[in-house]
């Protein structure tokens, strides 16, 4: 009777720590990959800057050529480089967006790992308080 009580203690012992164990390789992992796509879209958002920042100077550059010439080479270039900068100012636009969300959604993958840490640390007490009342029963059973 002992030796069954104490092997089911074990087993149950071993089944926690692997479910633990998968758990946390779990969240890891969700982890890493929202990370990897937070990196991702900041580089985004930062490329995007970068071209708003290239479209606008060239605005500039032909909004100044065009008062100085009033060729319509010079037009149609300006109007292209307005189309190119507002795309460009969409595009940023977009980007924040989505990173506002990817951060959001990090900080709701944060909460569930604090939860399920949680849910970690009451499953470790409760075996812990098994194995107390499960030797106690054994002790008293073989009278040790």
């Amino acid at each position: 009777m002992a030796g069954t009580s104490s092997n089911l203690v074990s087993d149950l012992e071993s089944q926690i720590k692997k479910l633990q164990g998968k758990l946390e390789t779990e969240r890891e992992k969700q982890i890493t990959r929202a990370q990897k796509t937070l990196d991702k879209l900041k580089a985004q958002a930062d490329k995007a800057k970068t071209q708003q920042s290239a479209a606008a100077a060239r605005v500039k550059e032909l909004s100044e050529k065009a008062r100085s010439s009033s060729s319509k080479t010079v037009k149609t270039q300006l109007e292209r480089a307005r189309a190119a900068k507002q795309k460009a100012q969409d595009a940023a636009r977009q980007a924040q967006a989505q990173l506002k969300e990817a951060r959001s959604e990090m900080k709701v993958m944060q909460t569930a790992r604090k939860a399920a840490d949680d849910v970690a640390k009451a499953i470790s007490k409760a075996e812990k308080d098994l194995t107390a009342k499960a030797k106690k029963a054994i002790s008293r059973v073989t009278g040790k």
